[in-house]
């Protein structure tokens, strides 16, 4: 299921990237955007359409190192945490991760006109549920000390720790061009609903001891 997401990311995004001059009016048309969703709740619009673009624009991206950033990540810890949970079980979580990621952005958010997209809510749920499920796992990653890159093995808790701080820190500081809130609680509601969901009965396979992520943390 990792690998179906991933490939059906990357082929929406070859959609997008078809779409040439027409491009502004299919983002639009299928992106997350808070004013016209709520515009579309209290009776003046589509809501059905609304929902659609909820799940829609999970499989859109601004731009190629958006989309590579994004399935990067899936990529390194999907497949444990669907291990844990089953095809379909990952399946829903990944949905319902996203869900609550765009979600929480647009009411945090609920004058924007700005459309959201991107599958890094989603992606976050999984963060939060790999955190839950391998805390002591070994994450390989590039990291700046003074002017000098070096690799390093940090349990998972520390790196996704870090990588949440930076959500907050973000946020707080209100750099603009990232939907922060759908990051943080997205990490928030995948780890929340690794504290509940039914351990998979066939899924007992441990964690790689591991994962090879050639970035420091960031998005």
């Amino acid at each position: 299921m990792t690998l179906a997401l991933i490939a059906i990311n990357v082929v929406a995004y070859g959609v997008e990237y078809a779409q040439g001059a027409r491009l502004d009016a299919f983002v639009q048309a299928n992106a997350l955007v808070a004013t016209r969703f709520w515009d579309a709740a209290s009776g003046s619009g589509s809501l059905p359409h609304e929902v659609y673009t909820l799940y829609a624009s999970m499989f859109l991206h601004g731009d190629l190192w958006h989309l590579l950033g994004n399935m990067w990540f899936l990529w390194i810890f999907g497949d444990n945490v669907e291990d844990r949970l089953g095809r379909f079980g990952f399946l829903v979580f990944y949905l319902l991760a996203g869900m609550v990621a765009g979600l929480s952005q647009i009411v945090l958010t609920a004058g924007s006109e700005i459309p959201m997209l991107g599958a890094s809510g989603a992606v976050a749920g999984v963060l939060g549920a790999y955190l839950r499920f391998f805390p002591g796992a070994r994450v390989y990653t590039l990291v700046p000390i003074f002017v000098v890159l070096q690799f390093l093995e940090l349990p998972a808790l520390v790196f996704l720790g870090f990588w949440f701080l930076v959500q907050i820190v973000s946020s707080l500081l209100g750099v603009g061009g990232i939907a922060w809130y759908a990051h943080i609680f997205g990490f928030l509601g995948g780890f929340a609903m690794s504290l509940v969901v039914a351990r998979k009965g066939g899924g007992t396979r441990r964690p790689r001891p591991r994962n090879r992520v050639m970035r420091l943390p960031g998005r």
